[in-house]
């Protein structure tokens, strides 16, 4: 009897989508403090769902006070073996990349960018998680501080990250908006007010040097109701001449994986965006990094 492929659980009944974008580039396993998810599962997973490529993002973070400080800097070279030996167990099934997520911290910005030159990776994506010291998934950060506080000192830490070199993503860009909703109720979350107080500037920057725009997918399920960033600052974006994003759900569980990523490729698309992978976007090149090949998926 003739069975029939499953679809990928993340497509959808009616997606309309038939160039459908079956990749995953933010992807966390256990040498990240907030996952358990062994790689090995999470590339077993990702081929029962049908997805094409997947790139690991784990945290790189050299902040003390950070649950990922010390982890993926101390273990590179068992992260490099555990990927080399993924790739050779799902040789032909799956395109294995190995990325990193950096947690951006201004004052560590020269020590991150030295232990790059020396650690290659495929891809670095680079977050902000922290401002100033606090969380920004922190109910004290936005109890100490107004929201006009708030926003400038977030927006002025991402004006920051945006000149970090070698960058080739710049993740989650509204990251803020998780706790706003949260914890600062009195003022509705609007993207204009982020655009206004100068990220801008940070979209003006990545444009320049060719560093691609994530689109989070994890924001769908994180109960924003959309992704990082949403559609008003990606509108923005591509009306300032962006013209490339990624795409990532930030999974951190096997569940997680794939989650959202027909729903930020058709938004991406509706709005003239090339969806294209994290590889080879931008023009710094990292001391002793290896070959990547250029090309969209």
């Amino acid at each position: 009897m003739k069975t029939t492929k499953k679809r990928p659980a993340f497509w959808g009944k009616a997606s309309g989508c038939e160039a459908a974008f079956f990749c995953d580039f933010h992807v966390h396993t256990s040498f990240s403090a907030d996952s358990e998810q062994s790689p090995y599962m999470v590339c077993l997973r990702a081929v029962q769902l049908g997805l094409t490529k997947v790139g690991f993002s784990d945290h790189l973070s050299l902040y003390p006070d950070d649950p990922n400080f010390g982890l993926l800097d101390r273990f590179y070279t068992s992260y490099v073996e555990t990927i080399e030996r993924c790739r050779k167990e799902f040789n032909n099934k799956l395109e294995i990349l190995m990325g990193v997520e950096v947690d951006y911290h201004p004052e560590k910005a020269r020590d991150l960018s030295s232990f790059l030159k020396d650690h290659p990776f495929d891809y670095v994506l680079v977050s902000v998680h922290h401002v100033n010291g606090s969380s920004l998934l922190d109910k004290q950060f936005y109890t100490t501080r107004s929201p006009e506080l708030g926003v400038r000192q977030f927006v002025k830490t991402l004006q920051h990250a945006a000149t970090f070199p070698g960058m080739d993503v710049l993740a989650h860009l509204d990251w803020i908006k998780r706790g706003w909703r949260r914890y600062w109720t009195w003022l509705p979350y609007d993207p204009q007010i982020l655009l206004r107080a100068g990220l801008e500037r940070v979209l003006e920057g990545i444009i320049e040097q060719g560093v691609v725009l994530e689109i989070n997918t994890s924001g769908l399920r994180r109960g924003v109701e959309e992704p990082f960033p949403g559609k008003v600052i990606l509108s923005r974006y591509r009306e300032m001449g962006g013209t490339r994003c990624t795409l990532g759900s930030d999974a951190h569980r096997t569940d997680e994986l794939g989650d959202g990523i027909r729903e930020g490729f058709d938004l991406a698309r509706s709005l003239g965006l090339d969806v294209s992978t994290p590889l080879a976007s931008s023009p710094v090149e990292r001391k002793g990094a290896r070959p990547v090949q250029k090309g969209k998926v």
